[in-house]
């Protein structure tokens, strides 16, 4: 398994988003499986949104 390094994929698309409901397949970021899990369990988890800082 690789697991993506945040600082590299913020260098390339100027943010990254971050799982938080631990159900993503792409985890650790985000694939959009929170809606799903919001959805079926009610709660109200997003992921955390990374982005470049402007210089």
């Amino acid at each position: 398994m690789s697991v993506p390094d945040v600082e590299d994929v913020i260098k390339a698309k100027g943010k990254c988003t971050v799982c938080r409901c631990w159900k993503s397949k792409k985890f650790p970021l985000c694939d959009g499986s929170h809606v799903k899990h919001n959805k079926e369990t009610g709660d109200n988890v997003g992921p955390l949104v990374l982005t470049a800082k402007k210089a």
